[in-house]
């Protein structure tokens, strides 16, 4: 949901709407390895972001590639990431996928808050199964612990980067 309808229902400013929407992506996460992928793993990467240049997918400077591995039937991990190079890609697949795991890919392998996004992405898929009102539950149980302050996060955006 957007952070201007979110406004509108609680009727808040945008801003205080907008932080709000941060905080509950930001309780979205996971810790990175809570355990390694396994069985059939899809890898693969696309471009987000950016306003509109003409330009679409690798070619557009204003885009974030994102890399996303997901397990079948099962979870999913998804991270902004600086290039997709191969020893970028290598590096991420190593730390979050079992080696016994098979892994399928076609071998085409605003930047500032993106890790939220996938973040929210990721708590989305992993919770499909359950009704929204479990989801929301759930969602409350990882709350715990997990701090937002406002200020700039660019510093955030790029430990999260490298933090995979």
């Amino acid at each position: 949901m957007s952070a201007l309808q979110l406004s509108k229902m609680l009727g808040v400013s945008y801003k205080s709407a907008w932080f709000m929407a941060h905080r509950i992506r930001h309780a979205m996460s996971k810790p990175p390895l809570s355990r390694k992928l396994r069985g059939i793993v899809e890898a693969d990467e696309t471009n987000l972001g950016g306003k509109g240049t003409g330009k679409r997918g690798r070619g557009s400077i204003t885009k974030t590639p994102v890399f996303s591995l997901v397990e079948r039937n099962g979870d999913v991990r998804s991270r902004p990431i600086e290039n997709v190079k191969f020893s970028t890609l290598k590096e991420i697949m190593l730390k979050n996928i079992s080696k016994k795991a098979k892994v399928m890919t076609d071998h085409h392998v605003s930047r500032h808050r993106l890790h939220r996004y996938c973040n929210e992405f990721d708590f989305r898929y992993n919770f499909r199964k359950m009704n929204d009102g479990e989801r929301s539950v759930a969602l409350i149980g990882q709350v715990k612990n997990k701090r937002l302050i406002y200020r700039d996060s660019s510093q955030d955006a790029n430990q999260s980067i490298h933090s995979m």
